[in-house]
């Protein structure tokens, strides 16, 4: 079942009236214009940190891959 709704395109005066106070709005607070903070880099939460090395990373990666397989071969031995 539809419903059909009859619809003016008349707008009243106020429609018109927030229409254009929207408009004149958006035009003076364009994005554009801004100047966006960085809120990664300046957050105060980070502000300390040193930035990583990536063969830290993979330093860490393979020391975390040995003791897994070290780990393994343990459980093997002493299973029984």
């Amino acid at each position: 079942m539809r419903i059909i709704i009859k619809q003016n395109d008349e707008r009243t005066k106020l429609q018109e009236r927030i229409a254009a106070e929207l408009k004149e709005k958006m035009s003076t607070t364009s994005l554009d214009d801004q100047e966006l903070p960085d809120l990664v880099e300046g957050s105060e939460y980070v502000k300390d940190f040193e930035k990583e090395s990536t063969l830290k990373f993979w330093i860490k990666v393979f020391m975390v891959v040995v003791l897994v397989g070290v780990m393994g071969v343990l459980y093997l031995i002493f299973k029984n």
